[in-house]
């Protein structure tokens, strides 16, 4: 067989081959990702324990996160995240305005999640998100772990250059209810500024 009439077969299987791609017609994005992310909790804030004590936690505390979510493909993607973070506290007597003991602890943050696509072009993509869940304490003055309420809101850049393992850069804001006796009101709130991958699985 001539080079011309192999150079002929290998151009009518290319033509072939674009042809059924084209019939396949764009390539759609994976609907399953999973995520992780590293961050920093930049105000911990505190909350009360009875009528007399106070825990205040330490800023600038490192966190680490994982995520797993669907895209449902009608603008919004949905799923559960867990959060890990060691912050040090101190505990202070409220009526004596005076400092117990200082230690560290143990959360740990778990919810179901939204996100919502607020636009953007160039390969940067700007979204909203919440989320509805719990935390969890573990500080040893509390003697038992404590699990609370938890709501979250952020807002996100997603830089997708790479449509399969995009990256993203989160600011968040944590309302945690510790509700325990004689505490009236007793909202812990906590801001943490996150940066992290999406891997696309399928």
């Amino acid at each position: 067989m001539s080079s011309r009439t192999y150079c002929s077969a290998l151009l009518l299987l290319l033509l072939g081959a674009s042809g059924a791609f084209a019939q396949r017609g764009p390539v759609q994005p994976p609907r399953i990702w999973l995520g992780g992310s590293a961050g920093l909790f930049t105000s911990m804030g505190g909350f009360s324990d009875g009528p007399n004590d106070f825990y205040q936690f330490d800023d600038d505390v490192f966190s680490f996160g994982g995520s797993l979510h669907v895209d449902t493909r009608i603008g919004l993607i949905v799923g559960v995240e867990a959060m890990y973070t060691k912050p040090g506290y101190i505990r202070y007597d409220r009526a004596q305005v005076a400092p117990i003991n200082e230690d560290e602890a143990t959360v740990l943050g778990g919810l179901v999640s939204l996100r919502l696509a607020a636009g953007g072009g160039g390969g940067l993509g700007l979204y909203l998100g919440g989320g509805l869940g719990v935390f969890q304490w573990d500080v040893p003055d509390l003697g038992a772990q404590n699990r609370d309420l938890a709501l979250n809101g952020l807002v996100g850049i997603e830089y997708s250059r790479f449509p399969r393992t995009p990256l993203f850069l989160e600011y968040g804001r944590w309302w945690v209810y510790h509700e325990k006796e004689d505490v009236q009101t007793n909202t812990a709130k906590h801001s943490l500024l996150r940066a992290g991958v999406r891997l696309g699985l399928f």
